[in-house]
């Protein structure tokens, strides 16, 4: 089985059963800008979604536990997340520039 290799981040670390890491902005950004004029959004999405789903290819033993999750939710649980994530950072946005 192939897994993903990862070096060391500075700023991760497990408290309890939580993996902490940086997101920040400025952290490996893609700017839409700097992308060709023809260009595929849904490409560039899929592919940041496909390596985020790699980083589980590291623990093994998680996947069958991942697939199971899956297995168990509707079609569209991501895009209402992604858009009750979105509501909640824009609120909080907000709150942070006032």
């Amino acid at each position: 089985m192939n897994s993903t290799i990862r070096p060391c981040d500075p700023y991760q670390q497990i408290s309890g059963k939580w993996l902490i890491r940086r997101l920040s902005p400025d952290s490996n950004p893609i700017y839409i800008s700097d992308l060709p004029a023809k260009r595929d959004e849904v490409v560039l999405v899929h592919a940041m979604g496909s390596e985020a789903a790699n980083v589980h290819l590291g623990t093994p033993k998680q996947i069958k536990k991942i697939l199971n999750d899956l297995q168990h939710r509707n079609a569209r649980w991501l895009r209402a997340a992604a858009k009750n994530i979105a509501k909640l950072i824009k609120r909080e946005w907000k709150e942070y520039a006032t």
